[in-house]
């Protein structure tokens, strides 16, 4: 689940920034304005479930470890 979030957060991720690009280059329309904010709510969705996703990983401390 991991693995598929953070393919997913690193998609997202280059269409922020191809956004961007085309606000930066003069292309900033209501359209494109409401397109980066949709891909910004998605970024924020994904980081939280990747975080929750990493708590749930179990840990291992040295008092679980076979190795001393």
């Amino acid at each position: 689940m991991e693995k598929a979030l953070t393919i997913q957060l690193t998609e997202i991720e280059k269409r922020i920034e191809n956004l961007v690009s085309a606000i930066e280059a003069g292309a900033m329309t209501d359209s494109t304005l409401n397109r980066l904010h949709e891909l910004e709510a998605k970024q924020k969705k994904l980081l939280n479930s990747l975080s929750v996703e990493k708590l749930k990983a179990p840990t291992l401390s040295k008092e679980k470890s076979f190795i001393t």
